[in-house]
Formats: C-alpha cells, structure tokens, sequence
C-alpha cells in the first residue's frame, strides 16, 4: 500500500492549521495582554476614566499614562510590546499587510525583517518571542504600578 498521498494529504492539512493558528495566537494574545492591563488598571488606580479608554491597546501609550500616575520609566521593552499590539492591529484591519505606521512601530523596536506594502510573515519562533515579548511587558506593568503602592505602604 503506498502510503504517500496520505502523508501529502497530511502535511498540507497541518501546514494549512498552522498557518491559520499563528495569526489567531499572537491576536489572542495581544487581547489578552489588554484585558490584564484594564484590570491591573482598575485595581490599582479604581475606573478608567472616558479619556483612558483607548490606551490599553497601544502599550506605548499606556505607559505614557502610567507614567503620569506613578512617575516611573518602563525601558525599552515598552516599544517590542508595542510592535506586538501592531502586528495584531496589521492582521486584523490591514489584511496583514505592513503600512507606513506599522513599518514605523516595527523600526522603533528594531524589527528589521519586515517591508512596506508586504505580508506580516509568521512563524513559530516569532509569535513564541511575540508571547514572550508580551509576557515580559505585563511583569514589567505590575512590578511598576505595585512599586508605587510598595512604597507608599511602606512610608506610612
């Protein structure tokens, strides 16, 4: 029995869920990233206020705001996160095509591999750096919101 369409048959199928997954990933991801930064908002700092409401999709502005309430710096991390939320922005409104503020975002976090006018291209390892990158930013978040509170307990 030649077993060989069935392997073919196979591998096309699994290299179409993977390329169908990896997008889903790094959106859900991102998603995920914003609801933890609204809730870790909430909870230190009580409602969103009207203005605040967008920010929670774009860590670089969100860490403009947290810095105007807590005063602290959050490094470098804060643009690869923002490239992160980018590249979700790109697959869900662009059709995952890179446009000249992606582009933009994507150089700010020294991203270097991506074109104007080009498909994001996923992979494995990227959207594992990507959920790394997204992790690495919400310790970073809590570690600065809770430094303050910290200190302010520890004063008293």
């Amino acid at each position: 029995m030649n077993s060989a369409p069935i392997r073919k048959a196979l591998r096309e199928f699994s290299y179409q869920v993977y390329e169908k997954a990896l997008p889903l990933i790094l959106v859900f991801s991102v998603a995920t990233l914003e609801k933890f930064l609204r809730s870790i908002w909430e909870e230190r700092f009580g409602a969103i206020e009207k203005n605040l409401k967008r920010v929670f999709s774009d860590p670089k502005e969100f860490v403009q705001a947290l810095k105007q309430r807590v005063q602290k710096e959050m490094g470098p991390l804060t643009s690869k996160a923002n490239a992160v939320a980018m590249k979700r922005h790109v697959l869900l409104h662009k059709g995952g095509v890179v446009d000249p503020d992606a582009l933009e975002v994507f150089r700010e976090a020294s991203i270097l591999d991506v074109k104007l006018g080009e498909k994001l291209k996923l992979t494995a390892e990227s959207v594992e750096r990507d959920m790394n990158t997204i992790l690495e930013f919400a310790k970073k978040v809590k570690e600065v919101i809770y430094f303050d509170s910290e200190t302010a307990e520890a004063n008293e």
